[in-house]
């Protein structure tokens, strides 16, 4: 009994071992994966501020210090990869744009706009912002209605919304934006 038990498991173990051959098709596609390689570096920590844009770019937002240096805000940047992530390029991010907007909303980590206590965190909070050719204002849900001062005059009107982090380094809490909806008015 024992030697039949012996040799059964002797054919399994053979018959088993030629099962676990790689087919020729399967050997020369992995011989073509190539060994991994740095093809660019995050600003940041990934788990923050990577996203797919609709049109399947991916970004990557957060703040680059030059080499050797950490000590400062480093300068805001995101890179952006329009292949899947085989290459990347680095954009700054304009650090100017709120001196030449014609408003500007400021949201501070205490949940003030321009000074004005409005949104509390770990909250979802609706912001509506109205303006004309010659005033805006802003509110948060169905709260009293704020100036928005003029910074930069402008001769043909407003035609975009910029959202950009004022954060001077990583922002662990950061901002997230559901939607953005826009009406003209007559």
């Amino acid at each position: 009994m024992k030697s039949t038990i012996t040799a059964l498991v002797m054919v399994i173990g053979l018959q088993s071992a030629g099962f676990a051959e790689t087919d020729p098709a399967t050997l020369q596609a992995l011989r073509r994966i190539d060994a991994p390689r740095v093809v660019g570096v995050p600003p940041e920590n990934a788990c923050r501020g990577l996203m797919v844009m609709p049109d399947g770019e991916i970004r990557h937002y957060g703040s680059r210090h030059d080499p050797g240096s950490k000590r400062g805000p480093g300068r805001p940047v995101y890179i952006s990869s329009r292949d899947g992530g085989l290459s990347w390029r680095e954009i700054p991010v304009d650090p100017v744009v709120s001196r030449f907007a014609q408003h500007v909303l400021r949201l501070d980590a205490k949940g003030r706009i321009n000074d004005v206590p409005c949104v509390e965190p770990d909250t979802w909070a609706d912001l509506e912002v109205r303006w004309d050719k010659d005033q805006a204002r802003f509110r948060t849900g169905d709260g009293a209605w704020h100036e928005l001062p003029r910074v930069f005059p402008t001769r043909n009107g407003i035609s975009y919304l910029h959202l950009q982090s004022a954060a001077s380094e990583a922002d662990p809490a950061g901002v997230l934006v559901e939607s953005v909806a826009a009406a003209a008015a007559e």
